[in-house]
């Protein structure tokens, strides 16, 4: 990363020489206008009073409140966005440095940390470069600096255009994605490696909710189905899954963003309610009586 901070220095008789960011309008480093909705820490900067701090609130739907500031000498920054009361995630941090230029570029390495309704967290380190239209994100653990994902796209015919590679069990999948100016988006994977076949189709409508159309296969297990993703947190699951030398199985439930919830199974001529208390699910009224424990065979996606 450039550590080098180069911002203009505007002088004021009456408070003496500071720095001062503003972005140069005529100077872009990019012809996409795409600063209002897919510029990052610029826009917060920009939206200040010059001097690097920022407090407003956000043209995000789902984003309540941004504030933070950007130290204009030392590139030293700290940002936090307030979600709104109904979504499942409740916070998310920024602190990190890095480099801000007023043609819209930037370099920057920060750890994000994400707090959810339900008192959990995720914490991640992320390197960020935008430089023309091109903008890039390297996701890591911060546990072991393991990579976790990477989005390479580009800005372009006024939406953002671009690459997701991520961890998918014991292989790297790739997908391609378009992310539009109303933060609606679609994503398509069409993956194959040895006896691992991944496709979806993921749309998000911009104001916090996806659905995913799914596809998968390993050799051992094939799943088929669809699952629907609410701002607040919950799910809706429909899929079948078949195993070698099994009868198919028929899933379908919904559970809120602590994990309590219901729905049903059937394999064969056996049905059975299912409950699910935190995650875990049990099967209940089962048409054999083979009542307990179960095990669902699609991960939920994380927010």
């Amino acid at each position: 990363m450039r550590c080098l901070v180069l911002l203009p220095l505007w002088c004021f008789a009456a408070a003496g020489c500071v720095p001062v960011f503003k972005l140069d309008k005529k100077d872009r480093s990019c012809e996409e206008d795409f600063i209002e909705w897919g510029g990052g820490l610029t826009h917060h900067v920009d939206a200040g009073n010059g001097t690097g701090e920022f407090s407003f609130y956000n043209e995000n739907p789902i984003i309540d409140l941004t504030e933070g500031r950007y130290d204009l000498e030392t590139g030293d920054f700290e940002w936090s966005d307030q979600y709104l009361e109904a979504a499942h995630r409740d916070l998310a941090r920024y602190v990190g440095g890095g480099t801000l230029w007023r043609n819209g570029d930037l370099d920057l390495e920060y750890q994000m940390e994400l707090h959810y309704s339900d008192q959990t967290n995720a914490v991640f380190d992320v390197r960020q470069e935008r430089f023309g239209c091109d903008e890039n994100f390297r996701i890591q653990s911060t546990e072991d600096d393991t990579d976790l994902e990477f989005i390479t796209g580009t800005f372009t015919g006024g939406q953002y255009e671009y690459t997701h590679e991520w961890i998918f069990g014991s292989v790297v999948a790739v997908s391609t994605g378009t992310l539009r100016p109303d933060l609606s988006y679609t994503e398509i994977i069409d993956f194959e490696d040895g006896p691992v076949v991944l496709v979806h189709v993921e749309d998000g409508d911009g104001q916090g909710n996806a659905t995913r159309q799914f596809e998968y296969e390993d050799g051992y297990i094939t799943l088929e189905g669809t699952w629907d993703q609410g701002i607040e947190g919950t799910l809706s699951m429909d899929y079948t899954s078949k195993s070698q030398g099994a009868k198919k199985q028929i899933w379908s439930y919904h559970y809120d963003a602590l994990g309590n919830g219901a729905g049903t199974w059937e394999q064969g001529p056996v049905t059975c309610d299912l409950l699910f208390e935190l995650g875990e699910c049990k099967r209940r009224k089962c048409s054999d009586d083979t009542n307990g424990k179960c095990t669902v065979p699609v991960e939920a996606p994380t927010f």
